[in-house]
């Protein structure tokens, strides 16, 4: 295998790939150019149609498939391939980098209420803050679909403001007062986790006097939580991705603000051993 055009370092870049795509340097291909080649050069699965020879690994995770893909290095096998995939598009929805998500939080590293804040000094799980500059964003990261209404699954139950949104529309950015701000606020929450159709024209409102607004996520592989560390506190308006989460004998969580907590495996243990559950 010929890479002497590349510096020492470029041809150290080549082989590590190599070696984790389970490709021979000598099953390398040289070379491709008009020279030897005047068709379209196609990369394809089909060996009949690939200019490019393929080469096929017969079993591989999901995991695996996005270490190689630059995703970062997980270890999420006790999740299925499909909650591993799952997991991933939940943290690249979260904008959370792989290599920023917490491997672990039990008894075995935290006593006491595990806190997620958007006060980095109070939250026990690492968050990030996202800046979201619309009502419709907040509601795809947070909220509850509307198609979970129309079609029945979930059923109306937010309270509508009864009056009309215009004198709040005109009004200035903090000179809302505190009624103003309540029914404001009523509006927003039916309109991110209800129908946002049934205060369709409180957006304007909404996104005037309420964004741009900082989102706070977080992401954690794995957590356990039994009576020495409970409450699972949620306690600032957010956006999580969780692994696995296991609940333990005296285990339990408790939400005192909105948000959206996805759970790839969620466990109920009868003892209050993590590591035996």
């Amino acid at each position: 295998m010929s890479l002497s055009n590349l510096a020492s370092e470029q041809q150290g870049a080549v082989y590590v790939p190599l070696e984790a795509l389970q490709i021979a340097p000598s099953m390398d291909v040289a070379e491709f150019s008009p020279a030897l080649h005047r068709r379209p050069v196609a990369v394809s699965s089909d060996p009949e149609r690939s200019t490019i020879p393929q080469h096929h690994v017969a079993t591989i995770g999901a995991d695996r498939i996005h270490r190689l893909a630059g995703k970062g290095d997980l270890s999420l096998s006790n999740l299925t391939s499909e909650q591993q995939e799952a997991f991933y598009v939940r943290l690249k929805q979260l904008q959370i980098d792989p290599s920023k998500v917490v491997a672990e939080i039990s008894p075995a590293t935290h006593q006491g209420p595990v806190i997620i804040s958007s006060d980095p000094e109070r939250s026990t799980v690492p968050t990030h803050n996202l800046t979201i500059l619309s009502v419709d964003e907040i509601k795809w990261l947070a909220g509850n679909a509307d198609e979970c209404f129309t079609s029945g699954k979930m059923s109306e139950h937010h309270d509508l403001p009864a009056i009309d949104p215009s004198e709040i529309v005109k009004a200035d950015p903090g000179a809302l007062g505190a009624e103003q701000n309540r029914t404001l606020d009523m509006a927003m929450r039916a309109y991110i986790y209800g129908n946002s159709a049934r205060v369709l024209h409180w957006k304007n409102a909404i996104e005037k006097h309420r964004f741009p607004t900082t989102f706070t996520v977080y992401a954690v592989q794995n957590i356990c939580i039994n009576a020495s560390n409970s409450p699972l506190l949620i306690e600032s308006v957010s956006g999580g991705n969780i692994g696995t989460l296991k609940v333990c004998e005296g285990g339990w969580i408790k939400a005192t603000a909105n948000g959206n907590l996805t759970v790839q495996k969620m466990i109920r243990c009868d003892g209050s051993d993590c590591k035996s559950c």
